[in-house]
């Protein structure tokens, strides 16, 4: 009896967290009905979706000549159903996006001789399966718009939203970018100490990303603007992989802008002179700040139609010299200070489906920085000692993720998922050396 007690207890547990997750879409569902020429309901009818990837998908129409596919990855299908005796039915073109549900009725004729009847599907103008208003953008998109590296700058492309530094970085629908959600692969990344983006992902291992503006479930209840969600990539039954690089330096873009180690373009800088009685105005060195950014992705199938992988390593190097001279105060020398960065941004996941029954996914991805020696300001009133400049930075950032949707019957459907969003900052190599600043008040 204690043990019953326990499993029902642990079941209940199970049940109610599945349903406090599983609003934070990671996939999509199809659904509909089989039917003859006359418009009876055709069970026991074999249904399959196939994506323009690859995936495939199989289920059989119930006594009322039903089906549902009630998780699977996001994409363009085709959905095609099979009876013997009966025509081909073949629906081309389903576009499905993160967390929507389209209707796709299959219609079989009576088949004297092989045949099949295709259909082109056609989105519908209004989405009856949801309340929300969202924009999806799919990789096949991102490759075709200007976009940077990361996937922040695809979310711009929404109606809805637009870039506005003054209210915290993306504005959706008027609101700052503190009251936005942000869910990567269905976690929450959004920083917990500003409520702003807390997590950067490279724009080449995004497979969509979907802005919600309004009427989003109560899941997102911490968002009053909007809610950002983005799936990385998958593999899929082909092999697809890209190699690339990217080279920059700062001296290609213009003589007139003065930019710093992290590319803030500055002009002509003024400020109060060490006597306090006037103001004066100088214009910087110019920093020798070189970037590079080599990268490899790769996806491909370990068991066709049932296990695929994908795997990204795009690393941003920077490096940077900032030669200053001191005021005569702080004795007039010059030094040169260097500064190395290195933010580690790769990928991995695998995902698979069990005869149809199963569908499983585990990903994880990093963006994680190192600074090594920070860098003294630019005004040449700070102290030339080296040993000031030298801390290094370590920030850690990831994301690692997973879910397994059982399909038991096209009536009883279990979700589990889980996750963990990590961010932590360090600096390492500090002065011991007493610090004491002095400040003149009025």
């Amino acid at each position: 009896m204690r043990l019953t007690r326990g499993v029902v207890a642990c079941l209940v547990l199970f049940l109610a967290g599945t349903t406090l997750l599983f609003g934070q879409e990671q996939t999509a569902s199809i659904q509909g009905a089989a039917i003859d020429a006359s418009g009876a309901a055709l069970p026991g009818v074999t249904v399959d979706a196939v994506s323009n990837k690859g995936q495939r998908f199989s289920v059989a129409t119930d006594r009322s000549g039903h089906y549902i596919f009630p998780a699977i990855p996001s994409g363009v299908y085709t959905v095609t159903g099979t009876l013997s005796g009966m025509q081909n039915a073949v629906v081309k073109g389903v576009n499905v996006t993160l967390g929507s549900s389209p209707r796709v009725d299959l219609k079989l004729g009576m088949a004297a001789v092989t045949a099949s009847v295709t259909v082109t599907a056609e989105a519908p103008l209004v989405d009856i399966t949801s309340s929300a208003a969202a924009t999806s953008i799919r990789s096949e998109t991102i490759e075709k718009l200007p976009h940077g590296r990361d996937f922040a700058s695809v979310v711009v492309q929404a109606a809805s939203a637009n870039q506005n530094n003054k209210t915290g970085g993306i504005s959706i629908d008027g609101a700052s970018g503190a009251e936005n959600r942000y869910i990567m692969d269905g976690v929450d990344t959004t920083n917990p100490q500003t409520g702003v983006q807390g997590k950067v992902l490279v724009t080449d291992f995004v497979e969509e990303v979907q802005v919600k503006s309004a009427g989003y479930a109560a899941e997102y209840g911490g968002a009053t603007g909007g809610v950002i969600n983005v799936v990385t990539k998958t593999g899929t039954n082909g092999f697809k992989g890209s190699v690339s690089t990217s080279y920059n330096k700062n001296s290609w873009n213009g003589q007139n802008a003065y930019l710093s180690g992290q590319d803030t373009i500055r002009g002509p800088i003024l400020q109060l002179n060490l006597a306090g009685n006037g103001f004066e105005q100088f214009t910087p060195r110019r920093d020798n700040t070189k970037t590079l950014e080599p990268g490899f992705t790769l996806g491909g199938p370990i068991m066709q139609d049932r296990l695929w992988f994908y795997a990204g390593y795009e690393p941003w190097i920077q490096s940077t010299k900032r030669t200053i001279t001191f005021v005569p105060s702080q004795g007039g020398v010059t030094n040169t200070y260097d500064q190395s960065f290195r933010r580690n941004n790769y990928i991995g996941s695998l995902s698979g489906n069990v005869s149809s029954k199963l569908l499983y996914r585990a990903a994880y991805n990093n963006s994680g920085y190192t600074t090594g020696n920070l860098l003294p300001g630019v005004t040449g009133r700070a102290n030339p000692k080296v040993s000031l400049y030298a801390p290094d930075d370590r920030f850690e950032n990831w994301t690692a993720s997973g879910y397994a949707d059982y399909v038991a019957s096209p009536e009883w459907f279990f979700s589990g998922r889980g996750g963990r969003f990590y961010r932590n900052y360090s600096q390492s190599g500090i002065s011991n050396a007493p610090r004491i600043i002095f400040t003149q008040g009025s």
